[in-house]
């Protein structure tokens, strides 16, 4: 939820209605905070809030004007402001290797960055920070699958089909992937089309095929 007060300038954020999950409260974090500076002095203290080195890349540009305010801060809600506030601008967190440190990158480029990998749908985070999921299926082949999902997937995500093992690699925002894995589990099932109905589709296709 996104409150302004009656001067327009402070934007009060309140955690509870993001429904983050609270997790353990550091004693030392501090229930309201104000950010009122550069977006990337914002985003190096929200890192640190959230137990992160965060560096800057010299083309982060614009400022920012908000509280944030919660009674049972955590990392985790830091983390995921921290987050929110990168994305509206066009950016994300970016891993540097070294445990602890991250880089700020554009979107576009933050696919080609190490990020977190999860092989089970369940554990991907339901924020909008960047992440990679590979998902095994069972009915559809891979390449179908990749081809038709691409359709409905946002800017700055990517889909890749691996045949062998009949599974896709998908990497973009935590939320989108969450949305992806629900569509792929309702439509990965047994193809319950008739033998006859098969036949004609298959015919049909090789019509439309043009003449070499």
């Amino acid at each position: 939820m996104i409150q302004e007060n009656k001067m327009g300038k402070v934007i009060l954020l309140l955690m509870t209605s993001l429904q983050i999950s609270a997790g353990s409260q550091a004693a030392d974090l501090p229930k309201s905070v104000v950010f009122k500076e550069s977006l990337c002095s914002a985003a190096q203290r929200l890192g640190r809030l959230a137990g992160k080195q965060v560096y800057c890349p010299t083309d982060l540009k614009g400022t920012v004007d908000f509280t944030f305010a919660d009674e049972t801060p955590t990392e985790a809600k830091f983390d995921k402001l921290l987050k929110a506030l990168l994305d509206d601008e066009g950016w994300a967190v970016g891993d540097v290797g070294i445990p602890g440190f991250y880089m700020i990158k554009r979107q576009r480029d933050i696919k080609d960055s190490k990020l977190p990998l999860y092989t089970d749908p369940a554990q991907i985070p339901d924020d909008v920070g960047y992440c990679t999921v590979t998902i095994k299926l069972t009915h559809i082949p891979a390449d179908e699958a990749s081809r038709v999902f691409r359709n409905f997937m946002p800017p700055n995500t990517r889909i890749i089909s691996y045949d062998q093992t009949n599974a896709v690699i998908i990497t973009g925002r935590g939320t989108d992937l969450r949305n992806l894995a629900q569509m792929i589990t309702f439509l990965d099932l047994p193809d319950t089309r008739s033998p006859a109905l098969k036949a004609a589709i298959s015919v049909h296709n090789k019509q439309l095929k043009p003449a070499k």
